[in-house]
């Protein structure tokens, strides 16, 4: 049996119209075995035991513990997409498969889009070696008959020192400077009806990492960029700051390269008004120099300390009801910190596998304004999925106003509802 300390506010914060999930859905140039995906999964476990963890309520708190059930890939014949309950086995992650298309996902207090990545890797390795009676060639592939490294397991915010007293002062400055800086909120162009619109964009990768570099930026500089861009030309009698916030792994600040545990947090790009004038190298200049100061290591720890005390105020709390509010307080926060989000860990690795797959775009649960940019890169290709919580597509249609703007070109792949997941977490 596992306690939760540093996931435990997010699995909390499940509601019964909000699940926090993510995943890929990769499309394949052929159809899917599903029985051998099924097998090569269950074995998968072996090696990746916390991934085949349930939740389990004991009475005051979640608790994680071995799950003794069999592991079933879907169908998109079988039903309401489940996760967490027992419409999935009580497992935290599910897959479902339509022909050529796998549709994986994952609970976000169980991991992120970078551990989950891995195990993914691992897993089509294991299938197409199986399929094809040929292990392809995928540099930095995790066997499944590999040893689980001490860095996958445990928790890397327990039992961690913390930076001194004058950091910490320092760091709450820069945070209060930013509370007083006015937050431009994405309007809600039509009711919000509880699923995720999606917009699968694809860029060519060459053309897009040329003008990246001729403009001083990187991948997620400039999407952000672009993307601030395209609402301030919805917007533009807004006078507010429009911030991005660009997800950044801490892993190496935690000095846990390998943990499975979700480890995100935000860099949060403001985009002002008056930078509409500056040349957009300049622009893209700017961003990326946020990015690059946000993620030192030294930076990102100074921040460990107030994670670390609303985790720990959070376990401490008796009642399970209070802390299920005190998650919620948290998590709002936390969301109201940004107009929109963006997130490119880094380019996806996966060998000779690319020869097997026709695209994969990230997928994340969206609700209400919000408004997610999941971009991966893979076989020559941007994949970037803009989702949202509302129909709308104006802000998609800005956004690739301003990519061709800039003579590049894109093409949308697809635009699609993903349906809300159920879940069966004990309420209060």
């Amino acid at each position: 049996m596992t306690e939760l300390f540093s996931a435990n506010v997010l699995y909390l914060n499940v509601t019964e119209d909000y699940t926090n999930w993510a995943g890929f859905k990769i499309t394949f140039k052929e159809a899917i075995d599903v029985q051998l995906l099924q097998d090569v999964v269950r074995r998968s476990f072996r090696r990746y035991p916390y991934f085949s963890e349930k939740v389990v309520f004991d009475g005051n708190k979640y608790v994680l513990v071995t799950n003794d059930k069999p592991f079933v890939v879907y169908t998109d014949k079988d039903g309401p997409l489940d996760i967490l309950g027992p419409g999935n086995n009580y497992y935290q992650i599910r897959m479902t498969v339509s022909d050529n298309i796998l549709d994986a996902r994952f609970f976000h207090g169980l991991t992120d889009g970078r551990g989950f990545s891995k195990f993914i890797k691992s897993v089509l390795y294991e299938y197409f070696s199986i399929l094809n009676a040929d292990a392809p060639d995928v540099p930095g592939v995790v066997l499944l008959d590999s040893k689980i490294t001490d860095d996958e397991l445990g928790d890397p915010f327990l039992n961690r020192d913390v930076p001194a007293q004058q950091d910490r002062e320092q760091d709450n400055k820069a945070q209060k400077d930013q509370k007083d800086a006015k937050l431009f909120r994405l309007p809600l162009t039509e009711q919000a009806d509880g699923n995720t619109y999606s917009f699968q964009i694809r860029m060519d990768e060459q053309q897009f990492m040329k003008y990246s570099r001729n403009v001083d930026g990187s991948p997620n500089a400039v999407i952000a960029l672009l993307m601030a861009r395209a609402i301030l030309s919805e917007h533009p009698e807004a006078s507010d700051e429009i911030v991005a916030g660009v997800a950044m792994d801490e892993r190496t600040a935690l000095e846990r390269p390998e943990s499975h545990l979700s480890s995100i947090t935000l860099i949060l790009l403001r985009y002002k008004k008056k930078m509409e004038t500056m040349p957009l190298t300049t622009q893209a200049t700017c961003f990326r120099g946020m990015i690059i100061a946000g993620s030192d290591p030294d930076k990102v720890r100074s921040g460990f300390p107030k994670s670390i005390g609303f985790y720990n105020m959070l376990n401490s709390i008796p009642s399970f009801a209070d802390r299920k509010k005190l998650a919620s307080m948290i998590v709002s926060a936390r969301a109201n910190e940004d107009t929109f989000h963006v997130s490119y860990i880094e380019r996806s690795c996966f060998g000779e596998l690319e020869q097997y797959i026709e695209s994969l775009y990230s997928i994340v649960e969206v609700k209400g304004n919000s408004m997610m940019i999941e971009i991966n890169s893979l076989k020559g290709s941007f994949f970037i999925n803009i989702m949202q919580g509302f129909s709308s597509d104006r802000y998609v249609r800005a956004m690739i106003r301003q990519i061709e703007q800039e003579s590049m070109s894109c093409t949308i792949d697809k635009s699609e509802v993903l349906a809300p997941m159920s879940n069966d977490l004990v309420m209060f």
